[in-house]
């Protein structure tokens, strides 16, 4: 996966997220379920967005790794 795929990715994934959260605050407003709710969608995207930042930060840092072995 390229670097630019992987910034994709991510924006599409928080953006989902956000969306999520922004459904959830109007659909439970002011109790603390819609607390939790955000806390747990928080917890749950910070997984695909900590793969997908560690598959960029190696496709980024590969070339670099090429240019000093040659």
């Amino acid at each position: 996966m390229t670097s630019e795929k992987a910034s994709q990715l991510i924006l599409l994934v928080s953006l989902g997220f956000a969306a999520a959260i922004v459904f959830l605050s109007y659909l439970f407003p002011n109790t603390n379920d819609s607390q939790t709710l955000t806390l747990v969608l928080i917890t749950i995207w910070f997984i695909p967005f900590s793969y997908l930042q560690n598959i960029k930060r190696k496709s980024i840092n590969k070339p670099l790794l090429e240019e000093e072995k040659e």
